[in-house]
């Protein structure tokens, strides 16, 4: 999603949180063998009335706790996407 974004941001809006800093290093160091600036792939923490002007919200699982934008996208006018998952 968030190399989409970057390739196609006509398309997609994507960044990632910041998660543990091993992670992120290890992250950080994956763009940047594939010739991407890595810090374009981070985001700082935005709240929820900042994403409320997107039509669609993404929700995947990942280092922090997805399971809590699930109630208020549902809520919202926006689509939530979300991926399979084995949490519940």
């Amino acid at each position: 999603m968030v190399r989409l974004s970057k390739d196609r941001p006509d398309v997609i809006d994507a960044k990632l949180a910041y998660g543990l800093i091993n992670d992120r290093a290890a992250l950080l160091n994956n763009y940047t063998k594939a010739g991407y600036d890595p810090y374009d792939f981070y985001a700082l923490g935005l709240s929820p009335n900042f994403h409320l002007n997107y039509k669609y919200l993404i929700s995947l699982d990942g280092m922090n706790a997805a399971w809590g934008r699930v109630p208020w996208i549902m809520f919202s006018n926006s689509l939530l996407i979300k991926d399979d998952s084995t949490k519940e």
